[in-house]
C-alpha cells in the first residue's frame, strides 16, 4: 500500500468561498460555457426533479441550476407554508416552492453572489406575473 503525502499547503476558506461563488455566477451569466459540472435540465433529471416540478419555469433560470441537492426529497412541501431557499441561485427551487405554497405562503431567497440575486429576482418576478 502507498502512503498519501500529507499536504502542505493550506486553503484560505474566503478565498475558497469567493471562487465558488464566482464560478456559479458565471454559470448564472453563461449556462452555456461548459463547465466542469452538470448544471441546467440534465442536472434537475440526475437530482430527481420530477418533470411537472418544472412545467411553467422559465428557461434561462433552469440553464442556470447547479444545485447540489434536491431539497423537495426531504419533505413535501403544503399550501400556506413559508419557505427560506438559501442559497438559491438563479430560483428554480423558489419557484417550484411557490407553486406548492401558493398564494397563502411565502417563498423567501438568499443568494450567494451578486450576478444570481440579479437573474433570480428578474426571473422570480417574470415567472409570477
Amino acid at each position: 500500500m502507498s502512503e498519501v503525502a500529507p499536504r502542505t499547503e493550506k486553503v484560505e476558506l474566503e478565498a475558497l468561498r469567493d471562487a465558488i461563488r464566482a464560478e456559479y455566477g458565471a454559470v448564472a451569466i453563461d449556462p452555456e460555457a461548459g463547465y466542469h459540472f452538470n448544471a441546467g435540465r440534465d442536472l434537475a433529471a440526475t437530482l430527481g426533479y420530477k418533470p411537472e416540478w418544472l412545467e411553467g419555469i422559465p428557461e434561462e433560470p433552469l440553464a442556470a441550476l447547479v444545485g447540489t441537492g434536491n431539497p423537495f426529497a426531504l419533505g413535501a412541501i403544503k399550501p400556506g407554508e413559508n419557505v427560506i431557499d438559501m442559497g438559491c441561485g438563479g430560483g428554480i427551487d423558489s419557484l417550484i416552492a411557490a407553486k406548492r405554497v401558493g398564494p397563502t405562503g411565502k417563498v423567501i431567497g438568499g443568494f450567494t453572489s451578486e450576478s444570481l440575486a440579479l437573474l433570480g429576482q428578474e426571473k422570480t418576478t417574470a415567472a409570477s406575473t
